[in-house]
């Protein structure tokens, strides 16, 4: 399953879009990898902070809130990204 490579508008089902492949990747799907992953972080966090998205705050809180749980899974070892 090949990684989104634009979000179009980025509104939070972009950003849940985001989520489910974190989701598949910690589930064991080997067609998710850790690039992946990546990959999606580095494409939201640019599209969120372009000047053709609207801010969102709840789109906003649940990205950062999703970002913490990454770096908290990589303090325990967990390799995300």
């Amino acid at each position: 399953m090949p990684a989104p490579t634009s979000f179009g508008s980025m509104t939070r089902p972009g950003i849940k879009d985001g989520e489910r492949y974190l989701y598949f990747f910690e589930k064991g799907n080997p067609q998710i990898t850790s690039n992946m992953i990546q990959d999606l972080v580095e494409l939201i966090t640019e599209e969120m902070q372009s000047d053709s998205v609207t801010a969102d705050p709840a789109s906003d809180a649940f990205f950062a809130s999703t970002l913490q749980y990454i770096r908290s899974q990589k303090q325990k070892g967990v390799s995300i990204v």
